[in-house]
């Protein structure tokens, strides 16, 4: 039986697929940024993109600390609902 559910294990989707993350300390979240900024969240809309769940944030900026000047901040994620 245990060398049936091997073969099944590794066929289902997803089985051979593997995820690799990286550490990051405050100060390497900070330089690798293209910005930064205090704001407020005003709409977050999920939608399906070439079969990929996204989840669509819109902020108003109140200060930017790093990055060009901007009113409003778009932020596209990966996930959602």
């Amino acid at each position: 039986m245990a060398a049936l559910l091997i073969p099944l294990a590794l066929a289902a989707p997803g089985g051979g697929l593997a995820t690799t993350l990286q550490r990051f300390d405050l100060a390497q979240l900070t330089a690798n940024a293209t910005q930064i900024f205090v704001g407020r969240c005003h709409s977050a809309k999920t939608e399906i993109e070439s079969e990929q769940v996204y989840t669509h944030y819109l902020f108003s900026v109140e200060q930017m600390i790093k990055g060009d000047p901007a009113q409003e901040v778009h932020v596209h994620l990966l996930g959602g609902e």
